[in-house]
């Protein structure tokens, strides 16, 4: 990305080189060529004759890998929530994915139209979900500012006077010696006690299926040292997660939990998080 926009703006290439060590470079260079005018001219108009090469090839992967997840764990909330009767007649829901900022450009250029991980979607959800198109944005400067601006279809069947408090972890994981499997809620986790993964069998059908339903491929083995290595980094991001809990519980934060948002990270997304960390330091090898 940053000899796209390099090659329209050779100063841009310069200043993300002069942020200092590689991983200040990886951060704040990325964010700086992302929200660039000349990445976004240049990603619009040079992508296309580099996307079925190298690093661009990687990089529609990663995409895949990073928003399949997403939509894995959004399928499997619907799937939570049409069960425990919150979606009311769950049947051949449609869901439009609403991409926003500069991200939108980015999947806009990398995926086209259409929604390539509909199919992951709708198996996550068992079914529920019919269609998931995804919508991009005209405006990422005014959302930025202002926020997402959503279509409004469907908008009056949402009644969000009481919305479900429920948020499940997406993974199994130990709270002490009590063991909470990967549907059951991130609210009982008790930040008195460790909290603790080993298995990651919910980051594993997630990969699975999007082999299957993506072309996506990453290996992954339970039995390696890698896999310990990516287990070790998801710990101790727990670790951090529940001292920051203790923290706002003991200065007057409650349960950890605001009328809109969980204090508590899902253990699924911040798994993802660690293996397209791993990923891109090409500890693992994905193909497609």
């Amino acid at each position: 990305m940053g000899q796209l926009a390099g090659n329209r703006d050779p100063g841009l290439s310069d200043a993300i080189r002069a942020l200092g060590g590689a991983q200040t470079r990886d951060t704040f260079g990325l964010e700086m060529v992302v929200n660039s005018d000349e990445f976004a001219e240049a990603i619009k108009r040079q992508f296309h004759l580099v996307a079925g090469e190298g690093a661009a090839k990687a990089l529609v992967l990663r995409a895949k890998l990073a928003l399949g997840g997403v939509l894995h764990y959004v399928g499997r909330v619907l799937k939570g929530l049409a069960a425990n009767g919150t979606i009311g007649n769950p049947e051949n829901l449609t869901v439009r994915l609403c991409i926003g900022g500069r991200a939108s450009l980015l999947y806009r250029t990398l995926f086209g139209d259409q929604n390539p991980l509909e199919r992951l979607l709708v198996a996550a959800s068992d079914g529920i979900v019919a269609q998931a198109p995804l919508i991009f944005t005209s405006e990422p400067k005014f959302e930025v500012a202002y926020g997402l601006l959503v279509p409004q279809t469907g908008a009056a069947a949402l009644d969000l006077s009481q919305p479900s408090p429920w948020l499940p972890p997406g993974e199994s994981l130990s709270v002490g010696r009590s063991a909470i499997g990967p549907d059951g809620d991130i609210r009982v986790l008790d930040p008195e006690q460790v909290w603790r993964v080993s298995r990651l069998d919910g980051l594993g059908g997630y990969l699975r299926m999007l082999a299957e339903h993506a072309g996506v491929n990453l290996e992954l083995a339970s039995d390696t040292k890698l896999h310990q290595d990516l287990v070790g980094r998801i710990n101790a991001r727990l670790s951090d997660l529940k001292e920051r809990l203790r923290h706002e519980i003991r200065n007057g934060g409650g349960a950890g939990r605001s009328s809109e948002t969980h204090a508590v990270e899902p253990v699924f997304v911040i798994a993802l998080r660690e293996l397209l960390q791993l990923v891109s330091e090409n500890r693992i090898r994905i193909r497609g």
